[in-house]
């Protein structure tokens, strides 16, 4: 699937979480249209993202057609794949904890938290153990499906 998002000077940020990488450097707050008040539209990127695995997304920049992984900013060091479904369920704990909606400050904290429980297996109630079950098998598929890189014509060793 494919959200359009405005890109800022943190990267973008789709269903309350922020990702960033270098292949946004060129576009930081910059609108698409070369007009100086440029439509809402015309501020817009495409961001690919599968939503099996929301620890990544990607951007395909129009000038050099190269794709850019962005990565979610609110990651560890160790970079950990979870899917939409466990997002949503990070979001109805905030929800039910704090009683409003969650901005990607306290997004990232309880997602953090509840992919720490996963990951132990420590899951607190029978939902959560489905989860950690539904979002291993989700995110496998997902690494599965990752295009392997191409080596380009002019990497190649060309002897004559």
């Amino acid at each position: 699937p494919v959200k359009r998002c405005t890109i800022q000077h943190y990267g973008v940020e789709l269903d309350g979480l922020r990702y960033n990488g270098t292949g946004l450097d060129p576009y930081r707050d910059r609108a698409r249209a070369s007009r100086p008040r440029a439509s809402r539209e015309a501020r817009q990127w495409a961001i690919s993202y599968d939503p099996r695995d929301l620890s990544a997304v990607f951007f395909c920049d129009p000038a050099t057609y190269e794709w850019h992984r962005l990565s979610w900013v609110g990651a560890p060091e160790l970079e950990r794949p979870f899917s939409a479904n466990t997002l949503a369920y990070a979001k109805s704990l905030l929800v039910e904890r704090a009683g409003r909606g969650p901005n990607h400050e306290l997004l990232t904290v309880s997602l953090n938290g509840l992919l720490d429980r996963l990951d132990r297996r420590q899951a607190l109630n029978p939902k959560e153990a489905k989860l950690a079950i539904r979002n291993g098998l989700q995110t496998d598929a997902a690494k599965r499906d990752l295009p392997s890189p191409v080596a380009r014509p002019d990497d190649e060793d060309t002897e004559p």
